[in-house]
């Protein structure tokens, strides 16, 4: 692990045991986050972004789900899957933060709002109660909600949904976390709240050099945030690289087809486009490249073994055979 990474993933494999057989929710995740890089993180529902996420923070055993012999989650030099719970709570919220995807449920319903954030400001930083709250009110003004001594009295199910939403993410960045997963941040938010979100999550990494995981479905906000993105499918990673590599020339026809469906100011469409067909079902054992039912470009080799991933010229990795001769580096995860 170089000075400037942060965090590291290798081989990350999170399974559910289901009444129908095994599900690899997320099956040989890696990659590397430096301080102060915005990772994109993309895919549809059902590929593995949130389950990812909730195991790197050791969260994922609660949802019925259990990281894998092999898995490793590294931060700052410290193996995170090794940990015992006492010492990832004291990790959860000061070093690493998240951002979840459910408002409504993410909130204690029995306590105020201001006794969860006083509670979680005094647990992760030196202030006293009464410093705690005047930092808790400042977060919540910073994240555009209104009458904020009002607001820190209620209860979570006297707040709309994305009220609850704005105060997670004051939780989340109130202690500056090193590295913050926001899982689908700008959700139930109007487009005003949002600009404001992806503008504090911008200062939180320009004025701390946090590292920040940002998983979502909106391409728009990737382009405008991301420095890096990953995109996932069917619990792993097909294609990997910096937004402009991604944008301008996407390898993967899963990632292309992602592109082709995000309506276009410059162009007047009478339909939109929609990659055919579903996720499958990961309980079901597939042969060949998991994708190829889906995908409008298969070769033969598509229908005999999955693809590993290639390395090419241009430093993009992608898990699709059509850049087998491209390859400069072969790593099969």
């Amino acid at each position: 692990m170089t000075e400037e990474t942060l965090l590291k993933v290798d081989h990350l494999k999170t399974f559910f045991r289901t009444k129908t057989g095994i599900l690899p929710a997320v099956n040989g995740v890696s990659f590397a986050l430096k301080r102060g890089e915005i990772l994109g993180v993309v895919g549809e529902s059902g590929c593995g972004k949130s389950v990812m996420s909730m195991s790197i923070l050791k969260l994922i055993e609660k949802y019925g789900g259990k990281v894998q012999p092999g898995s490793s989650v590294v931060l700052e030099g410290k193996q995170l899957l090794d940990l015992p719970e006492k010492k990832m709570c004291d990790l959860r919220g000061k070093e690493i933060a998240m951002i979840s995807q459910d408002p409504m449920t993410s909130l204690n319903p029995v306590f105020t709002v201001e006794r969860q954030m006083v509670e979680t400001i005094c647990r992760h930083t030196d202030m006293n109660k009464i410093q705690a709250r005047e930092h808790a009110l400042s977060w919540l003004k910073k994240v555009g909600i209104p009458e904020t001594e009002k607001r820190m009295k209620e209860y979570p199910h006297q707040l709309s949904g994305g009220m609850c939403q704005r105060v997670i993410i004051a939780m989340a960045l109130s202690c500056e976390p090193k590295v913050l997963i926001a899982d689908e941040p700008t959700t139930a938010l109007d487009v005003t709240i949002q600009a404001q979100i992806l503008d504090l999550l911008r200062k939180l990494r320009d004025e701390v050099n946090a590292a920040i995981i940002l998983v979502t479905h909106d391409m728009g906000v990737v382009a405008g945030m991301a420095d890096n993105i990953m995109v996932m499918y069917a619990g792993k990673c097909v294609e990997r690289g910096t937004k402009h590599q991604v944008f301008k020339q996407s390898l993967h026809p899963y990632t292309q087809g992602l592109l082709a469906s995000v309506p276009r100011m410059d162009r007047q469409e009478d339909k939109l486009y929609a990659i055919p067909g579903n996720v499958p079902d990961l309980t079901q054992k597939h042969e060949g490249c998991i994708f190829r039912d889906r995908c409008n470009q298969c070769v033969g080799k598509c229908a005999q073994a999955a693809p590993p991933q290639f390395l090419v010229e241009s430093g993009q990795s992608v898990r699709c055979w059509l850049y087998e001769d491209k390859a400069v580096e072969v790593c099969d995860e």
